[in-house]
């Protein structure tokens, strides 16, 4: 979980990811960090920009 809070230092310096809770678990002999987080934004365009900039560093959304 370390690594992936060092990944996302910037976002959450900039309180652009507010990270409600996280959770490591594993399944099928994988690692797997589930984080429950909101991404904040003045404009729907910034928040979806930050949501891409997530993406491009691995994460995947939930609907």
């Amino acid at each position: 979980m370390d690594s992936i809070l060092v990944t996302l230092k910037p976002e959450l310096d900039r309180k652009d990811l507010i990270v409600l809770s996280a959770l490591e678990k594993v399944k099928y002999g994988k690692i797997y960090t589930e984080i429950y987080a909101i991404v904040t934004g003045e404009t729907i365009q910034e928040m979806q920009h930050i949501e891409q900039k997530l993406q491009n560093k691995g994460l995947q959304w939930l609907p």
